[in-house]
């Protein structure tokens, strides 16, 4: 983002946990990057936020998924052990 849009930002003044970035306001990013903090801010919640819709959107896959297997395991099992 910051080489793209040729802001001028020391990675030292983001030394910091993932909990932490997450955490910080537009302020906070402002305050490390006078010059371009707003959009370094509103780039970093995008991607946070598309990044998240994702991992729920998988998460949902996997349990339909998961739950279709089930069903036709429970089948396939009626199916096996039925009287003959």
């Amino acid at each position: 983002m910051s080489a793209t849009n040729g802001l001028d930002v020391d990675p030292e003044r983001f030394n910091m946990n993932g909990k932490a970035l997450c955490l910080m306001n537009m302020d906070m990013f402002i305050n490390r990057v006078p010059t371009g903090g707003k959009l370094l801010y509103k780039d970093f919640k995008l991607r946070l936020h598309k990044a998240l819709f994702l991992e729920e959107y998988h998460q949902r896959k996997l349990l339909e998924l998961s739950a279709l297997y089930q069903l036709q395991n429970a089948a396939l099992q009626q199916y096996l052990f039925r009287p003959v």
